[in-house]
């Protein structure tokens, strides 16, 4: 998945399009690569959540509470089947597994330029 940027596109939108990463990493156990280049980072803010994903795979307040409680009953079951008992931190726990274990980021930055 490569994000596409436009003059428009901003901090909501990659909220967005990593959710929808997030989903088919880990409820659809799809492997998923995350292509971000160095031209796609039109706000320094958008570091602190390639900081957080690269980091641990959970990014604060990425989904609504309404959200997370549909990720948790998506997941209790696969949880169950595992043996885990299905608490709410234990189905996120594994959802963030899912994850980290589909979810691959490939960052492609160029050292052109005056910067360097």
């Amino acid at each position: 998945v490569q994000i596409v940027i436009s003059s428009t596109y901003g901090i909501n939108d990659l909220k967005e399009d990593l959710k929808l990463m997030y989903n088919r990493a880990g409820l659809k156990e799809e492997g998923v690569m995350f292509l971000l280049t160095d031209s796609q980072i039109t706000n320094e803010r958008f570091l602190v959540f390639i900081n957080d994903l690269l980091a641990s795979g959970n990014i604060p307040d990425l989904f609504t509470p309404d959200e997370v409680d549909t990720i948790v009953n998506a997941v209790t079951s696969r949880v169950k089947a595992l043996g885990i008992m299905p608490e709410k931190e234990a189905c996120w726990d594994f959802f963030l597994g899912e994850i980290r274990k589909n979810l691959h980021v490939v960052l492609a930055f160029s050292p052109v330029g005056d910067a360097f």
